[in-house]
């Protein structure tokens, strides 16, 4: 019957699933399969959608073990990068009873899920023995031969993995420099794939810098014998931290220069003096080193700069390379200060380099704020036809307290100052003044910056189920929209809403009737000052209004979020009042059902509006919190201080996202994500 089902689907196209698979020509396309992170990266919304995706198919009628395979490796990424809480080893037993136990899939995956070095090892060497040509394989395979002293065969698999599928350009050009920025004979720690695995492919296949010692951090953590051989003795350690910092300490007491790779997260943890900049890594030396003077050379002579320039990929493989790349930024930095100082250092192109690499990660708010004079541009005209009072009007003082964050019973306590916080998001209405006060004085660099970029479809359509009609998206984000004016504004980069509070503040600073004669300024909140706000007073909740729901007791729903967005249909986790990930007993089976209940409704709020809204509502909308604050969850995410990072939920995303303490990652400017600003007197 099984057989016969997908053949139909095959021949007459007849199929569909809450998936969201596709049908072209005839054909059933499936999810995009699974792809590491050395190869290809996206956001966390990518992963969700993937997981949710192969999920559905794995419990589908045309399940293989290649569905339960990506499935289990996309539901991982889930958990790692986006909102999932897949149960990793119920979809290992699951997979069990439905895939071959000899197989490939099974094989690797048995690999990933067990912890045991001999029983890991021995399934993922049986796995390559079965399919010799599946590259998934090869890296986990570097890893065994490196951790067992089998270079030769490691040096075999990389070069195998490079010809069967090749790692980016760019993230090849940025290993090539990482070495080059390592003094000779030195020892370079580098701490994932992305910073590890083309170094050695470099060193073995090309020859480049030899003379390095590349030792990956995680697996001298991980790999007891490892360590012992490299190390040549037994340490003892309570925990990770103790560890990590006895083996830096180490390998800093040898006669080789040590150099920590630029990726490390823990660098505050060492002595701050002893670390010098040499490019793509820190010198952790106890004398003195001239890595301005390596720097400069590093710059003008020894890296490749050519992918860095002009990339030739795009889409997630160049993603891979510009992750990387933004830790290029604090060396160009320096040298672009020294070349300011003195134009004879001949360290030219320095400005568009910072800027091009900027503008890939998101980071040309933060790039124009160090490099601009303290004085910030007069935007503000005298023709504006706001008030100080209006605009103090529309804030509110937040009180300042205690913010309890954390989701244990110990829970951290980090002290707020009061401050002042705009009611609700900045609307179109209030942004459109702003752009109005450029056009009349001509500052079209100024308006190109600030513009709202266009709306495209393709950014929301996979959020939602296929029969909902998405069509009067664009007219409701770009204007045509009655109530355009009241939405909050969305769209918008970093570097516009930079301009934005620049702009303001000067509106209310040249008000000579501003309260009490004082001057300003405007910014995005921090991430502490987000939360507590919108706690509102309430120690402990989750959400604006209390919680631990999110509707009221008449059902109603007291957020604009995405009420159609499908839910995992194996994920039986979620997170309570107190932050905790807390396990449902309700069943797979049961999940589904209601699911397909759901989607299947033809009720009057059918159409995803039963929350107040599809796309967003009044920056008013819903009632406020107890310090009269609307919408700090749902209707539009909202950025903070820490660029790419947006807190509280919007229209687009599901309630985890409604939390007030969930950060999201989130690439600006979205059609999800806008903003409200944090007032503070100067004077």
């Amino acid at each position: 019957m099984r057989l016969f089902f997908c053949l139909f689907v095959v021949l007459t196209g007849s199929y569909s699933a809450e998936a969201g698979t596709d049908i072209a020509n005839g054909h059933l396309l499936s999810p995009a399969p699974f792809v590491d992170l050395l190869h290809a990266r996206h956001d966390g919304d990518f992963y969700d959608r993937q997981a949710r995706e192969w999920e559905a198919l794995a419990y589908g009628d045309c399940a293989t073990d290649e569905t339960w395979f990506h499935y289990y490796k996309t539901a991982h990424y889930s958990n790692r990068f986006g909102s999932g809480y897949y149960d990793l080893a119920a979809i290992f037993t699951a997979a069990e009873k439905a895939c071959d136990p000899e197989g490939f899939e099974m094989l690797y995956m048995t690999h990933t899920n067990f912890r045991d070095g001999e029983i890991r090892w021995d399934k993922l060497l049986a796995a390559h023995e079965k399919s010799p040509d599946r590259h998934e394989a090869y890296l986990a395979l570097a890893t065994y031969y490196e951790v067992n002293g089998l270079l030769t065969e490691r040096e075999a698999i990389l070069e195998k993995l490079h010809q069967a599928d090749p790692i980016p350009a760019g993230v090849m050009e940025y290993g090539y420099n990482q070495l080059m920025s390592v003094a000779p004979n030195g020892i370079l720690i580098t701490h994932g794939d992305t910073d590890t695995y083309p170094g050695w492919l470099l060193q073995s296949a090309y020859g480049v810098r030899p003379d390095v010692q590349i030792i990956c951090l995680p697996l001298l953590l991980g790999f007891n014998d490892y360590r012992r051989e490299l190390m040549g003795k037994e340490l003892t350690w309570e925990d990770q931290d103790e560890l990590l910092i006895q083996v830096i300490n180490d390998f800093a007491d040898r006669p080789e220069p040590l150099h920590i790779a630029a990726t490390a997260s823990y660098l505050k943890e060492l002595r701050q003096k002893d670390l010098y900049l040499t490019g793509l890594a820190f010198r952790y030396s106890n004398t003195p080193v001239d890595n301005i003077g390596l720097l400069a050379q590093n710059y003008r002579s020894n890296w490749r700069l050519e992918q860095l320039r002009q990339p030739l990929a795009d889409g997630p493989v160049q993603a891979v390379a510009d992750q990387l790349n933004q830790n290029y930024i604090p060396a160009l930095l320096e040298l672009y200060t020294l070349q300011q100082k003195d134009p004879a250092n001949h360290l030219e192109g320095l400005l568009p380099l910072l800027e091009t690499i900027a503008e890939r990660v998101g980071k040309t708010g933060e790039l124009a704020q160090y490099l601009r004079a303290d004085d910030p541009p007069q935007l503000a005209s005298k023709e504006h036809g706001l008030r100080a009072k209006n605009i103090h009007k529309g804030a509110v003082y937040v009180p300042g307290g205690i913010l309890y964050q954390g989701a244990s019973k110990e829970k951290e306590q980090v002290s707020i100052n009061g401050f002042w916080m705009q009611t609700t998001e900045v609307s179109n209405g209030s942004y459109q003044l702003f752009l109005e006060d450029l056009l009349r004085q001509r500052k079209f660099a100024m308006l190109d910056s600030a513009a709202v970029a266009k709306f495209k479809p393709e950014d929301i359509k996979t959020f939602f189920p296929e029969k909902i009609d998405l069509s009067k998206a664009g007219i409701h984000l770009t204007g045509s929209d009655p109530a355009f004016q009241e939405y909050p504004v969305v769209n918008v980069s970093r570097r516009a809403v930079e301009l934005y509070a620049i702009w303001l503040a000067q509106v209310y600073n040249q008000d000579p009737k501003r309260i009490d004669g004082k001057n300003v300024r405007f910014r995005l909140p921090t991430a502490e000052e987000f939360e507590y706000a919108g706690r509102g007073g309430k120690l402990h909740a989750p959400y604006p209004w209390g919680g631990p729901y999110t509707r009221n007791s008449k059902g109603c729903y007291l957020a604009n979020f995405n009420t159609l967005l499908p839910e995992h249909l194996t994920s039986n986790k979620y997170v309570d009042i107190n932050g905790q990930v807390m396990e449902s007993s309700e069943s797979q089976e049961a999940r589904k059902a209601r699911l397909d209940a759901r989607l299947a409704e033809e009720k009057p709020c059918g159409d995803g509006t039963e929350d107040g809204g599809l796309l967003t509502v009044h920056v008013d909308a819903y009632f406020p919190n107890d310090f009269g604050l609307y919408n700090m969850s749902g209707n539009a995410g909202e950025m903070i201080a820490d660029e790419g990072k947006t807190m509280g939920g919007s229209w687009l995303h599901k309630d985890y996202y409604m939390q007030l303490s969930i950060i999201k990652e989130q690439t600006m400017p979205h059609p999800s994500t806008g903003f409200r600003l944090v007032m503070e007197y100067v004077d």
